[in-house]
């Protein structure tokens, strides 16, 4: 008797092990299910395929994240009279028509018998807005020369650090700042492949200043988190419906002198991120990209920053501004927004934090982007280390940390249907543009985007005040690198 009581427990263990294990890749087998609904599992199939999803979860640890420089920013990123190229922070960066774009952004422009961190090494704005086109598509060796296109058109004001998202239409462009004050505008750049020029149109405008925030695209609607408002960091989300911009026969948008008229306000404010364990989510700085989690695309907003006191946030980053000293708190959230939730659904949910050798990790200013069909690649971002041993550990200032060695080099990979992170290889180092030491390329506070199947990483901040002009093409395992 005793026998088969122990053989019923053994057999309802192995059952309930059994059941953990499919409802652990449950979320995996539905995503394939729905993307080949012809497949008939068997229970041999259902072992193979079980096999094959275990796999993913080791395959990211031999994945290999290959660069391959291709270019840079033309001369002009080097302030007034000098001829020399800087890069900017904070550019808006897409793809329309196989044409890169970038524009606008800022950068640190030093004059002549000062250094770095002198009070008249000051801040510049641009708006200048350049584009390149490729050859024959094929880039072979570590370098490849673009061709850049001298354009007139300037974007209507100096403006970095708003956001940007490519579509079929073009690439919007969205709020900013000048250094002056933050804006909600919002406009519609693309590449005109006859003329060989950009075209800028102006689309309604936000109904709040977005500055620092992030954008993204679900088939035929534009998302936008804020960032700032202008005065603080904020958690609200706003949708733009694109199917009510108008377009000709060919799909060019239909606008009055380069306005693209809506008859009704288009722009839709949608659930802000919630509170989390009482704490306000408002923040800035973070990644934004679209992406499937097996069920449908849902929006994911992933780390970011904002000032917080020492006492708020033990762990809060120290940075010195002039002679003041303020925090910036590191967030290591994830949080999925749901579109179109079902009745008792929420629209938020939060995901698996940031974490390197399972260890939490806070991100700020990244750069990410959708990598498959289920997951995100973090290409670059600042956690906060540097900061803590120069100004927590070593008390010095800015001109004291001339050696910064850059930001977190690892690239990392979320997978929304896994809900887990997985850490690839470092990003190449480069000679620090103007100290002799090397630095991590992976430039913070630029927009990575998609040209052909390469991942775009163009220009961006290498290290505090320093920019990078580089043009960077990115593959994932080493596949060839094409931009047909």
């Amino acid at each position: 008797m005793v026998k088969n009581i122990d053989d019923v427990k053994r057999r309802t263990n192995q059952q309930k092990n059994v059941s953990q294990f499919i409802g652990r890749y449950q979320p995996k087998l539905t995503f394939y299910a729905r993307q080949y609904q012809q497949l008939v599992v068997t229970a041999s199939g259902l072992f193979i395929i079980l096999l094959f999803l275990m796999s993913l979860d080791s395959y990211a640890q031999q994945t290999k994240v290959v660069w391959k420089r291709i270019g840079e920013l033309p001369d002009g990123t080097g302030g007034a009279g000098q001829h020399v190229n800087l890069g900017v922070a904070g550019p808006f960066v897409g793809v329309h028509n196989n044409a890169l774009i970038v524009a606008g952004g800022a950068n640190f422009p030093i004059p002549k018998g000062h250094q770095l961190w002198d009070r008249q090494t000051r801040k510049v704005f641009y708006n200048t807005i350049w584009t390149a086109t490729q050859g024959d598509g094929e880039i072979a060796g570590n370098e490849r020369e673009l061709t850049w296109h001298d354009t007139q058109l300037k974007l209507p004001g100096d403006r970095a650090y708003g956001s940007s998202a490519s579509h079929a239409l073009g690439v919007f462009v969205i709020g900013g700042s000048d250094g002056v004050k933050g804006y909600n505008d919002v406009y519609l750049l693309r590449w005109n492949t006859v003329t060989k020029q950009p075209e800028l149109y102006t689309l309604p405008a936000l109904p709040t200043i977005s500055v620092d925030g992030g954008a993204t695209i679900i088939a035929n609607t534009l998302y936008v988190m804020a960032g700032s408002n202008g005065k603080e960091p904020s958690a609200d989300l706003y949708s733009l419906d694109l199917s009510l911009i108008k377009t000709d026969i060919n799909g060019n948008p239909i606008a009055n002198n380069g306005v693209i008229e809506m008859s009704i306000q288009p722009w839709q404010q949608q659930p802000s991120l919630p509170q989390s364990e009482g704490e306000n989510m408002a923040r800035t700085h973070m990644v934004v990209v679209a992406q499937n989690n097996g069920i449908n695309e849902r929006v994911y907003v992933i780390g970011g920053r904002r000032n917080t006191t020492i006492e708020q946030h033990p762990n809060a980053v120290p940075v010195l501004l002039g002679e003041n000293r303020i925090y910036f708190h590191m967030f290591s959230d994830v949080w999925e927004y749901n579109p179109k939730p079902h009745a008792g659904e929420r629209h938020w949910s939060r995901r698996a934090d940031i974490s390197v050798d399972g260890k939490r990790m806070g991100l700020s200013a990244g750069t990410g982007i959708a990598l498959g069909q289920s997951n995100i690649l973090i290409l670059a971002g600042s956690n906060g280390d540097n900061l803590r041993k120069a100004f927590g550990e070593m008390k010095v200032g800015w001109s004291d940390f001339p050696n910064h060695p850059g930001f977190y080099r690892k690239a990392l990979s979320y997978s929304a249907i896994n809900n887990s992170w997985s850490t690839y290889n470092d990003a190449p180092l480069m000679a620090d543009p103007i100290a002799n030491h090397l630095v991590a390329a992976n430039a913070v506070t630029t927009t990575a985007t998609l040209w052909g199947n390469l991942f775009i990483l163009a220009s961006g901040e290498v290290r505090p005040k320093i920019r990078s002009p580089n043009i960077w093409a990115i593959t994932v395992d080493g596949s060839e690198a094409s931009l047909k």
